[in-house]
């Protein structure tokens, strides 16, 4: 961690409720007082009128199963009028705790704004923040914060982005090693996910495919086996059915349209007449990571990593802050490619960090010139830990002959910025105190202090 605030203005959404979620038992027994649409589309699935029976609590938690905030309006006790209820019940997401709010929360019925940005999330305003969103009129409201995904430090991340470290539920100081205690915090439970395995009966080869291999899979940004197809495009969906099989049709805002030729057997998640959006999948199955990032954007992409990794974290028990893990998928979205260099340094089909990239530009684009064009890459760990800046680190890693001679023959230098390469030239690394803000600092004993502020008081001036 290196510096107090890196000014961004990005944020990412998170969910105020955690994953644990259960159907809420006083919808038992109720009547329907209006009919219960499909949320992708206007289809009628239960009618007004409908009592509410254990079939038609397993229908709304199929169809609810994305909307955490999906309410059903049902006829009241009183038998006069009618009461929305929550078709869920929920706790508070704990990863809120320790983060700042990204963009001010604002009251949708009156227009105040209740929390500015940047205040932070604790467990005074965390109560406030539900009840604010549990009114919200959306299906899926979404708290605004700031993360590390998101920080726009050029070395490290900011206290204002990562938050409380969790250690001493207090802010981070200047000079943690966050990035290794997120890699502590997620590695040490990664050894019950493999103990597990092995001990684990039940469904043969559950547990090797969706434990361990599965992390390894999203951080090393794999193409998972029996991938899901995924929507390119926003838009309203067609299905046909003929003897040659299944055709998905999607046409998009724009006005175009993008077909998808599916077997007669394939099980398909959307209907014909749903509104999906870009990401979004049509099979069932694992996404891509780079199909996403190319259909829906960084965001997108960063949150499927993040839930999925925890997905398997949550299935053995293990509680792993987000934060942690959103420090490394911060590593594997850290490099763009350079698609037009303008007038910059760059060469096309370079690898650029983000914030040199965004420097540069600003630079040219303050002399007057064209600034260069580039897209987000997604790289796994092994190949972002290789395409760092220092050479030192990448050849104490892996391909340590390869690294060293293409670092000589293109000259570069080693800025000893990490706490790698200053450990293996035997320097004090640059954490903690070792941080040169902290190395002029004159620390006295604290009797000396004392007498000194009572020398000072007692002179008159």
């Amino acid at each position: 961690m290196r510096e107090e605030d890196c000014g961004t203005t990005e944020w990412i959404p998170m969910s105020p409720w955690s994953q644990r979620k259960d159907h809420n038992s006083a919808l038992e027994g109720r009547v329907l007082a209006e009919d219960v649409r499909r949320p992708r589309s206007e289809r009628v699935v239960l009618k007004k009128g409908t009592k509410i029976d254990a079939a038609a609590i397993g229908l709304l938690k199929e169809l609810f199963g994305e909307s955490p905030n999906a309410k059903v309006a049902v006829k009241a006790t009183t038998g006069k009028g009618t009461e929305n209820l929550a078709v869920w019940t929920h706790e508070p997401n704990e990863n809120l705790i320790g983060r700042r709010l990204g963009a001010p929360l604002v009251d949708e019925d009156t227009g105040e704004v209740i929390f500015e940005r940047n205040t932070m999330i604790d467990e005074k305003t965390r109560p406030a923040i539900l009840e604010l969103l549990s009114r919200s009129k959306a299906s899926d409201p979404m708290v605004p914060v700031r993360s590390v995904l998101k920080c726009e430090s050029e070395h490290g991340v900011c206290q204002a982005c990562y938050g409380y470290r969790l250690a001493t539920n207090s802010e981070a100081d200047i000079g943690d090693a966050v990035g290794h205690i997120a890699a502590q915090s997620i590695g040490e439970p990664g050894t019950q996910l493999t103990m597990r395995t092995f001990h684990t009966g039940g469904v043969a080869g559950a547990d090797i495919t969706h434990g361990l291999p599965r992390v390894v899979e999203l951080f090393e940004a794999r193409k998972p086996k029996g991938v899901a197809r995924i929507a390119e495009v926003s838009g309203r969906v067609e299905v046909q059915e003929s003897e040659r099989g299944l055709k998905v049709t999607i046409f998009a805002d724009d006005g175009t349209t993008k077909e998808y030729p599916f077997p007669r057997r394939q099980h398909l998640l959307v209907e014909d007449g749903d509104r999906v959006e870009a990401g979004d999948p049509m099979t069932p199955g694992s996404l891509y990571p780079a199909d996403l990032l190319h259909a829906a954007g960084a965001t997108r992409v960063e949150r499927y990593l993040v839930d999925e990794v925890q997905e398997v974290y949550r299935s053995q028990g293990v509680e792993i802050n987000d934060k942690h893990i959103e420090l490394i998928v911060r590593q594997m979205m850290r490099k763009v490619r350079v698609v037009t260099a303008g007038d910059t340094i760059f060469l096309p089909g370079q690898l650029v960090d983000r914030p040199v990239f965004k420097r540069e530009n600003e630079r040219v684009l303050a002399e007057g010139g064209q600034v260069a064009e580039a897209e987000q890459i997604l790289l796994g760990i092994t190949k972002a830990s290789l395409a760092t800046e220092s050479f030192l680190s990448a050849a104490s890693f892996q391909e340590t002959t390869k690294v060293l001679t293409d670092a000589s023959i293109e000259g570069k230098v080693d800025h000893l910025m990490g706490l790698k390469e200053n450990v293996i030239i035997g320097k004090l690394i640059p954490a903690g105190t070792g941080l040169k803000r902290y190395r002029t600092i004159e620390i006295s004993p604290a009797w000396k202090a004392e007498a000194e502020q009572e020398a000072f008081e007692a002179l008159e001036f």
